[in-house]
């Protein structure tokens, strides 16, 4: 173990030898017997090695920077430091109890920081609200009450995979999200690290102009049919009602006026936050109809684990059973919203009718129009969905595409 140069000038130019922390004790006079300044690549610290009453073993105890401490405040440190452990003291247990102390004192729970990370989404960026409304609908129900400190890597990761399961570009939308959320924590100073730095994207993201073509949609309605339940219902009603799967998935019955042919999905679960009364089919009734009502939950399609709790997820291996089943490949879920919409303009379906049913707010209805505009089209998008209904019935039955006439047209509504 080297010796404290006799210049403290030198002190700032002592290298870590080979690389390693380096001990520097210090034998001058006045010196205090354990006293030594440790040098690394990266800090320079006055530590005191020390042995605790009872014990054997020896600790070493920091005391400070160099760049905060001379070497007479360092002696002096140490001297104090020895007095109190010389008492019975136990200054790595008390360190622990004040780094508790301090945890409590600064309330670091998750829902706290998503609070202030929300205002300053709001205050910092145009998509903010979005931003901070992700927050609270996918990562505080599933960390609420939490210490932030106390989130993990694995844990980060289950939310984003769980995401993916119903909502795959979304999931990589919601880990970017987390990961600039935790790096404010970091940024805050509130954690030393972030838990979701080094998680990576699950989901490919592919060309999102896909539209399938009638006889593409056909076959995946008809491998549907095949699939275990009620992923089958699920695949039927996206393309019934052109709504998005994580809507369908978790519909609640409460949500749902069958008499009515009425399913109103609300502000808090609709991706924009915007309320969409989606009317339903005679087609899309008798699916949901069909479906087992489990006392206690009000999920139209519950978790087989936990019913009351959540909806039904593991739509991945879904996805990959439908595409071999169909024959259809290269598209995702979402794509079925988007091919009901492409095929509904065909049928000269109007755009802001459209717009409307898929609970757009830009587009036909954006900007001044979606403001004053306020006209809920519940009668025309009606008529466009029980049009879109009987254009895939004459496809079910054979009829030429190119043959079929909308049962309304609204055009001109």
């Amino acid at each position: 173990m080297p010796d404290l140069p006799k210049t403290t000038s030198q002190f700032l130019t002592l290298p870590a030898v080979d690389g390693a922390r380096t001990d520097y004790k210090d034998v001058r006079g006045s010196r205090v017997p354990g006293l030594m300044l440790r040098v690394s690549k990266t800090a320079r610290n006055w530590v005191l090695v020390t042995r605790l009453p009872g014990r054997k073993n020896s600790i070493r105890l920091k005391l400070g920077a160099l760049s905060e401490m001379s070497l007479t405040e360092a002696r002096t440190a140490a001297l104090a430091m020895k007095a109190r452990v010389h008492e019975g003291h136990d200054p790595l247990a008390e360190r622990s109890q004040r780094r508790v102390a301090a945890a409590t004192a600064r309330l670091d729970l998750i829902d706290d920081h998503i609070a202030k990370f929300s205002v300053h989404c709001e205050a910092v960026n145009r998509t903010g609200a979005k931003q901070a409304r992700m927050l609270r609908l996918e990562v505080l129900p599933h960390w609420k009450g939490r210490h932030i400190a106390t989130i993990t890597r694995r844990e980060v990761r289950e939310l984003v995979e769980a995401k993916a399961e119903t909502a795959p570009i979304m999931a990589n939308r919601l880990l970017a999200l987390v990961k600039r959320f935790f790096g404010w924590a970091v940024e805050q100073e509130i954690i030393e690290r972030s838990p979701a730095a080094a998680v990576k994207k699950v989901s490919k993201e592919i060309s999102r102009d896909t539209v399938l073509t009638d006889e593409q949609l056909l076959d995946v309605w008809s491998a549907a049919e095949g699939l275990s339940q009620p992923f089958g219902s699920i695949v039927r009603l996206l393309i019934l009602t052109a709504q998005r799967l994580g809507e369908v998935a978790g519909m609640r019955w409460s949500e749902l006026d069958l008499d009515a042919g009425e399913w109103v999905v609300s502000g808090a679960r609709a991706k924009n936050g915007e309320e969409n009364r989606v009317p339903l089919t005679d087609a899309a009734v008798t699916i949901i109809k069909d479906q087992l009502r489990i006392e206690g939950s009000d999920f139209v399609f519950p978790s087989g684990r936990k019913p009351a709790e959540r909806s039904v997820s593991g739509f991945s291996k879904i996805k990959t059973r439908l595409d071999k089943e169909s024959g259809v490949t290269g598209w995702r879920f979402h794509d079925l919203r988007r091919t009901a919409a492409s095929r509904m303009a065909r049928l000269r379906v109007a755009p802001h009718v459209i717009e409307k049913l898929l609970n757009h707010t830009t587009g036909a209805l954006g900007g001044l129009a979606g403001v004053y505009n306020r006209f809920g089209y519940d009668e025309e998008k009606r008529h466009a969905l029980e049009t879109w209904a009987a254009h895939l019935e004459r496809l079910a039955t054979g009829e030429a595409a190119d043959n079929v006439v909308p049962l309304v047209a609204v055009a001109d509504a």
